[in-house]
């Protein structure tokens, strides 16, 4: 979580910065013709974010089951890394079935 809160708040630095390199630099600035809504990306910033709070209100009430598929044997370390694994000249999982 710590990280995130880092992470944001970097970018959040990084536009800052950039306005305060910019001001100034362009008397006519940009036009209404060139700037285009950004409704696809609003679309997915306001999904992730509706995910995320449904998430956080599953936990708080105690529904872990939503989540209990991220830790299945499907996604596990060990079966992810089988093809770094076969790949390196380990044994190949393709050759046991």
């Amino acid at each position: 979580m710590f990280c995130l809160i880092g992470a944001e708040s970097a970018i959040f630095v990084i536009f800052v910065v950039a306005y305060l390199f910019y001001v100034g630099k362009s008397p006519s600035g940009p036009t209404p013709a060139i700037l285009h809504a950004p409704i696809f990306f609003s679309i997915c910033l306001l999904s992730s974010s509706w995910t995320i709070h449904r998430a956080v209100l599953a936990l708080k009430r105690g529904e872990v089951g939503s989540f209990a598929g991220f830790g299945s044997p499907r996604w596990s370390s060990e079966r992810c890394s089988s093809p770094a694994r076969d790949w390196s000249g380990g044994t190949s999982s393709w050759t046991k079935a």
